[in-house]
């Protein structure tokens, strides 16, 4: 969900590639139709998957800087997984194409810096420059490109010096030999945040390491392992110390990824908001690295999401999910239950066999051709 600098419009992008453009209430008032979108497509379906795929998009943004013309509100930014870069002039009564460009590699990351107009990507596994031993101590060696805005074709222009330009070149003619030297460890980034001043960049690697990058020279500042950073093993007490929740400690525990980082946001220029997958949530300094909300996070449940800060705030989102078991017909014995709290209880009922499956299918085949209350399905008591 991305907002126009003046809140006229609001842009909505969908894990299928879709994009709808809504008004200030929520009402949609077009949707982009597009070849490059193959979502907008006549008679197009979106399958079964567990997660986002190559059209869905990295990241989404309005921008202002090539805006000449009095008709469009803003230009809008689509960048998928796959590498392609789309644009879109949109109004409040249309939208006109207005560029492509591919990266000629797939991206994981991406975030867009209004004060200087640039376009920050953090590449894939086929990322070319990532890892290269020639590149160690630029940005490129971690995987992030940026883009400047051009207002003539080709519209971006990636911003690499001489040496990252040979690299990028040498690998159109020169064969990967993987028998004389071994592939290095990429630790991908997985998200990138500028601070409100378009000085930082704030990088959060797959490995749980915190990067801070210096804008526009993309020079490195600082980087934080996981282990070195602040209050990170933290556990919310509220479900290590709840025993009808030892299900949910249990999946919990066992999570080999349960403080990594998945969330990061300036909360100011000097320090960051980092949301973790056990749902501890801290305000670090980017020099002393101190937490700012004092000597313990403060927990949020689920897996949270954050938003950009504003005025040293920011909204959180719980990403909370339970599943209830069927609960006692007795009042005595569901009296002062928690009705968030999950309940594992063990069915006996037979509905789900076979033979119980048979019999009402045949009772409903009787029922159907003798039109006879002797066959009638049994009513459901009514669920609360």
């Amino acid at each position: 969900l991305v907002w126009t600098a003046d809140c006229s419009l609001l842009a909505v992008a969908s894990s299928s590639g879709a994009v709808e453009v809504c008004d200030t209430v929520g009402n949609q008032v077009y949707q982009l139709i597009s070849p490059r979108i193959a979502a907008s497509q006549p008679g197009w379906a979106d399958s079964i998957r567990s997660g986002p795929v190559s059209a869905s998009y990295a990241g989404v943004f309005f921008t202002e800087a090539r805006v000449r013309d009095k008709l469009w509100v803003s230009e809008l930014l689509l960048v998928d997984f796959s590498g392609q870069i789309n644009s879109f002039y949109v109004s409040l009564t249309g939208y006109q194409e207005m560029s492509r460009y591919s990266l000629g590699w797939s991206v994981t990351a991406a975030t867009f810096c209004s004060c200087h107009s640039l376009l920050l990507t953090a590449g894939g596994p086929d990322h070319p420059l990532t890892g290269k031993s020639r590149l160690v101590g630029r940005a490129s060696h971690a995987g992030i490109v940026a883009l400047r805005l051009l207002n003539d074709s080709p519209h971006y222009v990636e911003l690499l010096d001489a040496e990252e330009q040979s690299v990028l070149t040498s690998r159109a003619w020169l064969p990967a030999l993987p028998f004389l030297s071994s592939t290095p460890i990429q630790d991908f980034i997985t998200k990138l945040s500028i601070s409100s001043c378009g000085s930082r960049l704030a990088v959060l690697h797959q490995s749980g390491t915190l990067s801070v990058w210096l804008i526009p020279s993309l020079v490195l500042e600082s980087s934080t392992r996981l282990e070195e950073q602040p209050l990170h093993d933290e556990c919310n007490p509220q479900l290590l110390q709840a025993p009808e929740r030892r299900r949910a400690k249990g999946e919990f525990l066992s999570n080999p990824l349960k403080y990594h980082p998945v969330g990061v946001a300036w909360w100011n220029s000097e320090s960051v908001v980092l949301a973790r997958i056990s749902g501890a949530l801290t305000v670090l300094g980017v020099q002393d690295l101190t937490n700012m909300l004092g000597d313990s996070p403060e927990f949020l449940e689920g897996v949270p999401r954050i938003s950009q800060c504003f005025q040293k705030g920011f909204f959180g989102l719980e990403c909370d999910s339970v599943v209830r078991g069927r609960r006692p017909s007795c009042r005595e014995e569901s009296a002062g239950e928690d009705p968030d709290v999950e309940l594992e209880v063990e069915s006996d009922d037979d509905d789900d066999n076979w033979l119980s499956l048979g019999k009402r299918s045949a009772a409903a085949l009787a029922y159907y051709v003798t039109d006879s209350e002797r066959f009638a399905p049994p009513k459901k008591k009514a669920k609360i």
